[in-house]
């Protein structure tokens, strides 16, 4: 079950990726905000990988990937108030 929730996490955070580079934001800030959740994405996919393939039970990787996703919604809701 938590290897399905890992695959949906990923589809969704490639989404989310192609979402954000695809809009052009005007302001500079909007363009570090674009770039800041651009990375965190891509961190976010790299510890979901090494939770399935590496350290399956790990409760750091999984508090660290709770904080990746806490971080993008946060970089999301940011992006949508600086349209």
């Amino acid at each position: 079950m938590l290897t399905i929730f890992n695959v949906l996490s990923i589809i969704l955070i490639v989404v989310i990726i192609l979402l954000t580079v695809r809009n052009r934001p005007v302001t500079k800030a909007g363009q570090l905000n674009r770039v800041f959740i651009v990375i965190v994405a891509i961190v976010e996919v790299a510890l979901i990988l090494i939770g399935i393939f590496f350290l399956k039970e790990s409760i750091a990787i999984q508090s660290a990937s709770i904080v990746c996703n806490l971080l993008l919604l946060i970089g999301l809701l940011l992006s949508y108030k600086m349209r």
